[in-house]
Protein backbone atom coordinates (compact mmCIF):
# COMPACT_ATOMS: atom_id res chain seq x y z
CA UNK A 1 0.00 0.00 0.00
CA UNK A 2 1.45 3.41 -0.93
CA UNK A 3 2.41 5.80 1.87
CA UNK A 4 -0.14 8.57 2.23
CA UNK A 5 1.09 11.10 4.81
CA UNK A 6 -1.15 13.62 6.48
CA UNK A 7 -0.40 17.19 5.40
CA UNK A 8 -1.56 20.20 7.40
CA UNK A 9 -0.78 23.73 8.64
CA UNK A 10 -0.94 25.13 12.15
CA UNK A 11 -3.37 27.99 12.82
CA UNK A 12 -3.06 30.69 15.46
CA UNK A 13 -5.85 31.67 17.85
CA UNK A 14 -7.51 33.83 15.19
CA UNK A 15 -7.58 31.03 12.64
CA UNK A 16 -4.73 32.40 10.52
CA UNK A 17 -1.81 30.23 9.41
CA UNK A 18 1.37 30.60 11.43
CA UNK A 19 4.91 30.34 10.08
CA UNK A 20 4.75 26.56 10.58
CA UNK A 21 3.21 25.29 7.31
CA UNK A 22 3.05 22.18 5.17
CA UNK A 23 3.64 19.70 7.98
CA UNK A 24 3.84 16.06 6.86
CA UNK A 25 3.17 13.06 9.11
CA UNK A 26 5.85 10.39 9.58
CA UNK A 27 6.00 7.01 11.39
CA UNK A 28 2.42 6.15 12.38
CA UNK A 29 1.41 9.75 13.24
CA UNK A 30 -1.32 9.83 10.58
CA UNK A 31 -2.92 6.72 12.07
CA UNK A 32 -2.73 8.14 15.59
CA UNK A 33 -4.26 11.44 14.46
CA UNK A 34 -7.13 9.93 12.50
CA UNK A 35 -7.91 7.33 15.17
CA UNK A 36 -7.30 9.68 18.10
CA UNK A 37 -9.82 12.25 16.90
CA UNK A 38 -12.19 10.39 14.55
CA UNK A 39 -11.48 6.62 14.64
CA UNK A 40 -11.02 6.93 10.88
CA UNK A 41 -7.69 5.39 9.87
CA UNK A 42 -9.02 2.07 8.53
CA UNK A 43 -11.79 3.88 6.69
CA UNK A 44 -9.26 6.33 5.23
CA UNK A 45 -7.11 3.48 3.90
CA UNK A 46 -10.18 1.90 2.33
CA UNK A 47 -11.30 5.18 0.74
CA UNK A 48 -7.83 5.87 -0.64
CA UNK A 49 -7.61 2.38 -2.11
CA UNK A 50 -10.92 3.01 -3.92
CA UNK A 51 -9.86 6.48 -5.06
CA UNK A 52 -12.59 8.03 -2.88
CA UNK A 53 -10.62 10.91 -1.38
CA UNK A 54 -13.71 13.11 -1.23
CA UNK A 55 -15.34 10.68 1.19
CA UNK A 56 -12.57 11.35 3.70
CA UNK A 57 -12.53 15.10 3.20
CA UNK A 58 -16.33 15.37 3.53
CA UNK A 59 -16.34 13.27 6.69
CA UNK A 60 -13.54 15.31 8.24
CA UNK A 61 -15.29 18.56 7.37
CA UNK A 62 -18.54 17.46 8.99
CA UNK A 63 -16.86 15.99 12.05
CA UNK A 64 -14.76 19.10 12.65
CA UNK A 65 -17.96 21.08 13.02
CA UNK A 66 -19.06 18.89 15.94
CA UNK A 67 -18.50 20.40 19.36
CA UNK A 68 -17.22 17.15 20.90
CA UNK A 69 -14.46 17.06 18.27
CA UNK A 70 -13.60 20.72 18.84
CA UNK A 71 -13.34 20.03 22.57
CA UNK A 72 -10.79 17.23 22.10
CA UNK A 73 -7.21 18.14 23.00
CA UNK A 74 -4.10 16.18 22.07
CA UNK A 75 -0.38 16.89 22.04
CA UNK A 76 1.25 16.99 18.62
CA UNK A 77 4.87 15.85 18.61
CA UNK A 78 6.57 17.82 15.82
CA UNK A 79 10.11 17.95 14.51
CA UNK A 80 11.92 20.14 11.99
CA UNK A 81 14.47 18.75 9.54
CA UNK A 82 16.06 20.64 6.65
CA UNK A 83 13.52 23.46 6.95
CA UNK A 84 10.60 21.02 6.77
CA UNK A 85 8.21 20.21 9.59
CA UNK A 86 6.94 16.73 10.40
CA UNK A 87 4.31 15.33 12.73
CA UNK A 88 5.86 12.38 14.54
CA UNK A 89 3.06 11.37 16.88
CA UNK A 90 -0.17 12.37 18.59
CA UNK A 91 -0.34 11.72 22.34
CA UNK A 92 -2.57 12.41 25.32
CA UNK A 93 -2.87 16.06 26.32
CA UNK A 94 -3.19 15.26 30.04
CA UNK A 95 -1.39 11.96 30.69
CA UNK A 96 1.66 12.14 28.43
CA UNK A 97 4.79 13.59 30.03
CA UNK A 98 7.59 14.52 27.68
CA UNK A 99 10.72 12.49 28.34
CA UNK A 100 12.76 13.24 25.25
CA UNK A 101 15.96 11.34 24.55
CA UNK A 102 18.12 14.15 25.90
CA UNK A 103 16.23 14.08 29.21
CA UNK A 104 16.51 10.30 29.51
CA UNK A 105 20.22 10.42 28.66
CA UNK A 106 20.75 13.00 31.40
CA UNK A 107 18.93 10.81 33.92
CA UNK A 108 20.92 7.73 32.87
CA UNK A 109 24.30 9.47 33.01
CA UNK A 110 23.43 11.06 36.35
CA UNK A 111 22.38 7.78 37.98
CA UNK A 112 25.32 5.77 36.63
CA UNK A 113 27.80 8.54 37.46
CA UNK A 114 26.56 8.63 41.04
CA UNK A 115 26.80 4.85 41.34
CA UNK A 116 30.24 4.82 39.70
CA UNK A 117 31.62 7.30 42.21
CA UNK A 118 30.24 5.42 45.21
CA UNK A 119 31.50 2.04 44.03
CA UNK A 120 34.71 3.33 42.42
CA UNK A 121 33.84 1.32 39.29
CA UNK A 122 34.33 3.21 36.00
CA UNK A 123 31.57 2.91 33.38
CA UNK A 124 31.61 3.64 29.67
CA UNK A 125 29.22 3.58 26.70
CA UNK A 126 29.17 0.10 25.17
CA UNK A 127 26.43 0.81 22.64
CA UNK A 128 24.40 3.82 21.54
CA UNK A 129 21.70 4.25 18.91
CA UNK A 130 19.86 7.57 19.07
CA UNK A 131 17.42 8.95 16.51
CA UNK A 132 14.68 11.56 16.49
CA UNK A 133 12.17 8.91 17.56
CA UNK A 134 13.86 6.42 19.88
CA UNK A 135 17.01 5.63 21.79
CA UNK A 136 18.95 2.68 23.12
CA UNK A 137 21.98 3.30 25.30
CA UNK A 138 24.06 0.65 27.08
CA UNK A 139 26.34 1.83 29.87
CA UNK A 140 28.74 -0.87 31.02
CA UNK A 141 31.60 -1.48 33.42
CA UNK A 142 34.84 -0.64 31.65
CA UNK A 143 36.84 -3.40 33.31
CA UNK A 144 35.97 -7.09 33.31
CA UNK A 145 35.79 -9.02 36.58
CA UNK A 146 36.98 -12.62 36.79
CA UNK A 147 34.09 -14.60 38.28
CA UNK A 148 35.54 -18.08 37.64
CA UNK A 149 38.87 -19.35 36.26
CA UNK A 150 39.28 -17.65 32.83
CA UNK A 151 35.62 -16.51 32.85
CA UNK A 152 34.91 -12.78 33.02
CA UNK A 153 31.90 -10.52 33.49
CA UNK A 154 31.01 -6.98 32.42
CA UNK A 155 27.75 -5.73 33.91
CA UNK A 156 25.78 -2.77 32.63
CA UNK A 157 22.46 -0.97 32.25
CA UNK A 158 20.46 -0.76 29.03
CA UNK A 159 18.36 2.40 28.66
CA UNK A 160 15.59 2.57 26.04
CA UNK A 161 13.10 5.31 25.23
CA UNK A 162 10.59 6.35 22.59
CA UNK A 163 9.64 9.95 21.88
CA UNK A 164 6.49 8.84 20.07
CA UNK A 165 4.47 7.54 23.00
CA UNK A 166 5.29 3.95 22.06
CA UNK A 167 6.25 2.22 25.30
CA UNK A 168 8.01 3.40 28.43
CA UNK A 169 11.49 4.49 29.46
CA UNK A 170 13.19 1.29 30.61
CA UNK A 171 16.38 0.68 32.58
CA UNK A 172 17.39 -2.97 32.30
CA UNK A 173 20.31 -4.80 33.93
CA UNK A 174 22.39 -6.62 31.32
CA UNK A 175 25.74 -8.34 31.27
CA UNK A 176 28.39 -9.81 29.00
CA UNK A 177 30.30 -13.02 29.77
CA UNK A 178 33.54 -13.86 27.97
CA UNK A 179 36.66 -15.98 28.32
CA UNK A 180 40.32 -15.36 27.58
CA UNK A 181 39.80 -16.29 23.91
CA UNK A 182 37.03 -13.68 23.55
CA UNK A 183 34.28 -16.25 23.24
CA UNK A 184 31.37 -14.23 24.61
CA UNK A 185 27.62 -13.71 24.85
CA UNK A 186 25.29 -11.01 26.16
CA UNK A 187 22.18 -11.38 28.31
CA UNK A 188 19.37 -8.88 28.91
CA UNK A 189 18.50 -9.57 32.52
CA UNK A 190 16.09 -8.04 35.06
CA UNK A 191 14.34 -4.71 34.58
CA UNK A 192 15.52 -2.17 37.13
CA UNK A 193 13.03 0.61 36.43
CA UNK A 194 10.21 1.52 34.08
CA UNK A 195 8.86 5.03 33.64
CA UNK A 196 5.60 5.30 31.73
CA UNK A 197 5.01 8.65 30.08
CA UNK A 198 1.77 8.86 32.06
CA UNK A 199 3.31 8.18 35.48
CA UNK A 200 2.88 10.63 38.33
CA UNK A 201 6.07 12.33 39.48
CA UNK A 202 6.02 10.40 42.76
CA UNK A 203 6.01 7.13 40.82
CA UNK A 204 8.80 8.36 38.56
CA UNK A 205 10.94 9.22 41.58
CA UNK A 206 10.33 5.78 43.11
CA UNK A 207 11.22 4.02 39.85
CA UNK A 208 14.45 5.99 39.49
CA UNK A 209 15.50 4.99 42.98
CA UNK A 210 15.07 1.36 41.94
CA UNK A 211 18.03 1.73 39.56
CA UNK A 212 20.20 1.57 42.66
CA UNK A 213 19.35 -2.14 42.77
CA UNK A 214 22.12 -2.58 40.18
CA UNK A 215 24.55 -3.80 42.87
CA UNK A 216 22.17 -6.44 44.18
CA UNK A 217 21.32 -7.62 40.67
CA UNK A 218 25.01 -7.89 39.85
CA UNK A 219 25.68 -9.98 42.96
CA UNK A 220 22.76 -12.28 42.10
CA UNK A 221 24.01 -12.81 38.54
CA UNK A 222 27.59 -13.48 39.66
CA UNK A 223 26.35 -16.09 42.11
CA UNK A 224 24.28 -17.75 39.37
CA UNK A 225 27.09 -17.75 36.81
CA UNK A 226 29.53 -19.23 39.32
CA UNK A 227 27.28 -22.29 39.65
CA UNK A 228 27.82 -23.09 35.97
CA UNK A 229 30.88 -25.00 34.74
CA UNK A 230 31.73 -22.94 31.66
CA UNK A 231 35.05 -24.67 30.90
CA UNK A 232 33.96 -28.30 31.19
CA UNK A 233 33.97 -30.21 27.91
CA UNK A 234 30.41 -30.86 26.72
CA UNK A 235 28.89 -33.38 24.33
CA UNK A 236 25.67 -33.39 22.33
CA UNK A 237 24.16 -35.51 25.10
CA UNK A 238 25.11 -33.00 27.80
CA UNK A 239 22.13 -31.56 29.68
CA UNK A 240 23.54 -28.03 29.30
CA UNK A 241 23.95 -28.36 25.53
CA UNK A 242 20.44 -29.76 25.14
CA UNK A 243 19.13 -26.77 27.11
CA UNK A 244 20.96 -24.33 24.83
CA UNK A 245 19.73 -26.03 21.65
CA UNK A 246 16.14 -26.28 22.86
CA UNK A 247 16.09 -22.64 23.99
CA UNK A 248 17.42 -21.35 20.68
CA UNK A 249 15.04 -23.57 18.70
CA UNK A 250 12.12 -22.19 20.72
CA UNK A 251 13.14 -18.57 20.15
CA UNK A 252 13.66 -19.18 16.45
CA UNK A 253 10.33 -20.91 16.07
CA UNK A 254 8.39 -18.07 17.69
CA UNK A 255 9.92 -14.76 16.66
CA UNK A 256 12.80 -15.18 14.20
CA UNK A 257 12.70 -15.63 10.44
CA UNK A 258 13.61 -18.98 8.89
CA UNK A 259 17.02 -17.90 7.47
CA UNK A 260 18.19 -16.57 10.85
CA UNK A 261 16.82 -19.68 12.57
CA UNK A 262 18.92 -21.84 10.23
CA UNK A 263 22.04 -19.77 10.96
CA UNK A 264 21.56 -19.99 14.72
CA UNK A 265 20.90 -23.71 14.82
CA UNK A 266 23.60 -24.31 12.24
CA UNK A 267 26.14 -22.57 14.48
CA UNK A 268 25.52 -25.16 17.19
CA UNK A 269 24.83 -28.16 14.96
CA UNK A 270 26.09 -31.04 17.15
CA UNK A 271 27.39 -32.98 14.15
CA UNK A 272 29.72 -30.10 13.36
CA UNK A 273 30.77 -28.50 16.63
CA UNK A 274 31.49 -31.75 18.43
CA UNK A 275 34.10 -32.82 15.87
CA UNK A 276 36.43 -30.94 18.23
CA UNK A 277 36.38 -30.72 22.00
CA UNK A 278 34.23 -27.76 22.99
CA UNK A 279 33.20 -26.16 26.25
CA UNK A 280 29.93 -24.48 27.19
CA UNK A 281 31.45 -21.03 26.69
CA UNK A 282 32.57 -22.17 23.21
CA UNK A 283 28.98 -23.11 22.34
CA UNK A 284 27.67 -19.74 23.54
CA UNK A 285 30.45 -18.01 21.61
CA UNK A 286 29.46 -19.76 18.38
CA UNK A 287 25.92 -18.52 18.87
CA UNK A 288 27.18 -15.01 19.48
CA UNK A 289 29.11 -15.05 16.20
CA UNK A 290 25.75 -15.33 14.41
CA UNK A 291 23.82 -13.04 16.77
CA UNK A 292 26.35 -10.21 16.41
CA UNK A 293 25.68 -10.03 12.65
CA UNK A 294 21.92 -9.55 13.05
CA UNK A 295 19.92 -6.33 13.40
CA UNK A 296 19.76 -4.79 16.85
CA UNK A 297 16.06 -5.73 17.08
CA UNK A 298 16.92 -9.42 16.62
CA UNK A 299 19.82 -9.16 19.05
CA UNK A 300 17.52 -7.74 21.73
CA UNK A 301 15.02 -10.58 21.27
CA UNK A 302 17.72 -13.21 21.72
CA UNK A 303 19.51 -11.41 24.57
CA UNK A 304 16.21 -11.19 26.41
CA UNK A 305 15.39 -14.87 25.89
CA UNK A 306 18.87 -16.01 26.92
CA UNK A 307 17.96 -14.77 30.39
CA UNK A 308 15.63 -17.75 30.81
CA UNK A 309 18.34 -20.13 29.57
CA UNK A 310 21.14 -19.30 32.02
CA UNK A 311 19.56 -20.90 35.13
CA UNK A 312 19.08 -24.14 33.15
CA UNK A 313 22.84 -24.45 32.60
CA UNK A 314 23.67 -25.12 36.27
Amino acid sequence: MPVRPLKFDILDQTGKKTYTKNILSIYDARKKFLNGFYRLDYFANFAFSQDEKDLILNNLKELNEKQYIQDLKMKFRLIESENKWYLRSVVSDTRYKTFDNATVMFIAFSKISSFSKKSNVPFGIRYANISDSKMELILSEQKSSEIAPSIYLKAGVSVTNSELGAGAVRFTFNYEVHNSNNKKFTVMDAQLAQINHGHRFETISSELNAIDEFTNQRARVVSLLQEINWTKKVTKESRAFKAVYANIALIAGQTISAPIKEQLLGAIDPEEIFKNAVTLIDVMGKLNDVISKQSRDIQRIIEDRLNSLIPKLK
